[in-house]
C-alpha cells in the first residue's frame, strides 16, 4: 500500500514537473530580457485598444472625477494551464481534482515577480495616487482623479449623456509603455457606462404575529391567497441536505458574495440614524436583519453563520442607515447573506461590495476574493463565489483568468442566470447589443474546463413534510403585472462564449446545435422566497417580504455546494470546483 502510495505521488510530481516545463517560456522570456534595468527604450509607448462607448453619445463637459483603474495582465504558459485544468478535470488522471494554492498557481502561472515589481515602481512615479496589488500578480488597481488617471494612460476623460443616461469614458485609446502594453490583457474602470444590475423583486404579502413551527423545529411555509411563500430553512429539507447535516454542518466553510452597496435617493431627510441626503451612500445591510433571520428560522440545534462586510473602493459600512436604500441593492444584500446561511448553516460568508453598480466594482471584488489582504485573511479559505447580478453578455479578459485561477484552486463560481423570462418587454431585460442575445455576463461565461456555473429558477411547491411536490420553470407572464410581470428564468445560447464540449456530448446540443454555450446549467428555487428586511426603519419580520428572481436561486446552490464540500472534507476528498463538466 505504502509503494503503491508512493508510485502515485511520483506520478504526480512528474506530471506537475512536465506541466511547469513544458511552458517556462514565453512570457519569463520576454521578462528575462527585458526587465532587468529601465532604458530609454522603455519609456516608448504603445496604444492599448480598449472598448469606447462613445458612439451616438454627446459630450456634456470634461470630467474630474475619483477614477479606480484595473489593468490585468497576461498569465503565463497559458498551453500549459488550459492542460492542467483539463487533467484536473479528467478523472483518470493522477491529477484529477489536486488543486493548487495560490502561491503554486502564481508561480507557476502568474505574470513574473520582476515585471510586476517594476509595473509597480512605474506606476509610483506619479503622484496623487494609489496603487492596490494582488499576491497573485494578475492585477493591479491605481486610483486618482481623472486628471490624474489621463497623465498616466496619456488619454482623456469626459462626460457623455446617451439617451437618457450619463456616463464618463476615456475619449482615445490609452497608451503605455511598450513593456507594459504588450503584457495587459485587460483594462476596466475607463469608463462607466455599462452598468450591471440586480436580479430581483419584492413585495410585502403577509402580516403575522411570530414563525409558525411544526415538530421537525422548522417553519411552516405561508398560504397567501393560492401561494406557498417559502423560508430559507425550508430548503435543507426540500434539497435532502438532512442526510449530509447528520455527516457534519458546514461550518469550516467560507462562501463570498458580490455585490455593492445601497444608495439613497431622494429628499433630505433626518432620520434616527442620521441625515440622509440625494445620492448618500448606504451599507449594504443591515446586520441585525441577517441574524434575526437565522435566529428565527432557523432549527434551534443549528449553528449559524457568521457574516463579514468587506467594502472595497471606499463603500460604506452596514448600518442601520441601510434600510433606507432606494436602489434595491440592500434587499438583494440582505438576500444573499440570508439564502446561504439558511443553506450552509454554520459557514463563513463574506460580503464584498463595491460602492456602486460598475464593472470595475464587480471585477475588482473578484480579484480581492482570491487575493484578499491581511484584514481578511479567513477569504484565504474561500470555496464558493455568488453573484446574484447581471449585465448584457461580454468577454470580460479579467474574469477570464481569475477564473482559471479559481478552478485551479477549486474555488466553484456561481451566477444567477437571470430574470427577463427571454422577454424584451421585461423590465428585466438586459438589453443586450447582439440580436435576441438573452443570456447575461457573468452566467453565460462558461469553457471547457474552468468558468461559471449559471443558475436558473424554478417555483416550487412543497408537500406536508416540506418535500418537493411540484417544481416548474419559474415565469410571470406578461399579464401578471402585479407581480412583476413579466418575468421568470434566463435561458438561451450565448453569442459570446462557443459551446463547450460537455454540452456538445450532452443531450443539451439537440438545442445548442454548436451555435455556443447555453444557458443555465442547474436551478434551484426563484420565486415566493420570504426575508427579514428593515425598510425605512420598519423591521419586516413579522410582517413578510417575499422575494423573487434567480438571484435566490445563486445563494441557495452556493449555500449547498459549500455542504456537499464540508462533506468531502470530512472525508479526505477535495471539493467541487468547477461543477460544468
Amino acid at each position: 500500500m505504502i509503494k503503491k502510495n508512493i508510485i502515485k505521488i511520483v506520478a504526480i510530481s512528474i506530471l506537475l514537473l512536465f506541466l511547469i516545463s513544458g511552458f517556462s517560456g514565453v512570457l519569463f522570456s520576454v521578462s528575462s530580457a527585458k526587465n532587468v534595468n529601465l532604458n530609454k527604450d522603455e519609456y516608448q509607448l504603445s496604444q492599448i485598444k480598449v472598448n469606447l462607448p462613445i458612439n451616438n453619445s454627446v459630450s456634456i463637459g470634461p470630467f474630474n472625477g475619483k477614477i479606480s483603474v484595473m489593468i490585468t495582465f497576461k498569465l503565463r504558459n497559458e498551453r500549459g494551464l488550459q492542460k492542467y485544468l483539463s487533467e484536473l478535470q479528467n478523472p483518470k488522471s493522477d491529477i484529477f481534482h489536486k488543486y493548487m494554492n495560490r502561491t503554486e498557481f502564481t508561480k507557476i502561472f502568474g505574470p513574473t515577480d520582476s515585471f510586476y515589481n517594476r509595473v509597480v515602481n512605474y506606476f509610483s512615479q506619479f503622484k496623487s495616487i494609489n496603487i492596490e496589488t494582488f499576491q497573485d500578480h494578475i492585477s493591479i488597481i491605481i486610483t486618482g482623479t481623472a486628471s490624474n488617471i489621463s497623465e498616466i494612460m496619456n488619454a482623456k476623460f469626459s462626460t457623455f449623456r446617451k439617451n437618457a443616461e450619463i456616463f464618463y469614458s476615456i475619449i482615445e485609446n490609452p497608451s503605455l509603455p511598450v513593456w507594459i502594453s504588450n503584457n495587459v490583457s485587460f483594462i476596466s474602470g475607463l469608463n462607466n457606462f455599462t452598468k450591471p444590475s440586480i436580479d430581483l423583486h419584492s413585495k410585502l404579502f403577509n402580516d403575522l404575529n411570530s414563525v409558525n413551527r411544526v415538530p421537525n423545529g422548522y417553519p411552516s411555509p405561508i398560504l397567501n391567497g393560492n401561494t406557498q411563500e417559502i423560508y430559507g430553512s425550508d430548503l435543507q429539507v426540500a434539497y435532502d441536505e438532512q442526510t449530509l447535516f447528520n455527516i457534519t454542518y458546514p461550518v469550516n466553510e467560507v462562501v463570498a458574495t458580490i455585490l455593492w452597496s445601497g444608495q439613497y435617493v431622494g429628499p433630505n431627510i433626518t432620520t434616527p440614524y442620521g441625515t440622509l441626503n440625494n445620492g448618500t451612500l448606504l451599507g449594504p445591510f443591515d446586520p441585525s436583519d441577517i441574524y434575526a433571520y437565522y435566529n428565527s428560522t432557523l432549527p434551534s440545534w443549528e449553528p449559524h453563520s457568521t457574516v463579514i462586510p468587506v467594502p472595497i473602493n471606499g463603500a460604506p459600512k452596514p448600518s442601520p442607515l441601510a434600510s433606507y436604500d432606494t436602489s434595491g441593492a440592500v434587499e438583494e444584500n440582505t438576500l444573499d447573506l440570508e439564502m446561504v446561511g439558511s443553506t450552509a448553516p454554520g459557514s463563513t460568508i463574506f460580503n464584498v461590495y463595491g460602492p456602486n453598480a460598475t464593472n470595475e466594482n464587480t471585477d475588482q471584488a473578484l480579484a480581492f476574493i482570491l487575493n484578499p489582504n491581511s484584514s481578511y485573511s479567513q477569504l484565504n479559505n474561500v470555496k464558493v463565489i455568488s453573484n446574484s447580478w447581471g449585465s448584457p453578455e461580454y468577454n470580460d479578459t479579467a474574469w477570464y483568468e481569475y477564473l482559471q485561477e479559481a478552478q485551479a484552486r477549486g474555488i466553484t463560481v456561481l451566477a444567477s442566470s437571470g430574470d427577463s423570462g427571454d422577454n424584451p418587454n421585461s423590465s428585466k431585460y438586459t438589453q443586450s447589443i447582439y440580436p435576441n442575445d438573452w443570456v447575461e455576463f457573468p452566467s453565460a461565461m462558461a469553457f471547457n474546463y474552468f468558468g461559471v456555473t449559471a443558475v436558473g429558477g424554478t417555483t416550487l411547491t412543497l408537500n406536508s413534510t416540506f418535500h418537493i411536490e411540484n417544481q416548474i420553470a419559474w415565469y410571470i407572464s406578461s399579464n401578471d403585472t402585479s407581480n412583476g410581470g413579466p418575468a421568470g428564468s434566463t435561458g438561451g445560447i450565448s453569442q459570446v462564449f462557443p459551446e463547450p464540449f460537455w454540452q456538445y456530448n450532452s443531450m443539451a446540443n439537440d438545442v445548442l446545435n454548436g451555435a455556443g454555450r447555453g444557458v443555465p446549467d442547474i436551478a434551484a428555487i426563484a420565486n415566493n422566497t420570504i426575508v427579514y428586511i428593515t425598510v425605512d426603519g420598519t423591521s419586516y419580520y413579522a410582517n413578510q417580504y417575499s422575494f423573487w428572481g434567480t438571484s435566490v436561486a445563486s445563494p441557495v446552490e452556493a449555500g449547498i455546494i459549500a455542504e456537499i464540500d464540508a462533506v468531502l472534507s470530512l472525508n479526505n476528498q477535495s471539493t467541487l470546483g468547477y461543477l460544468n463538466p
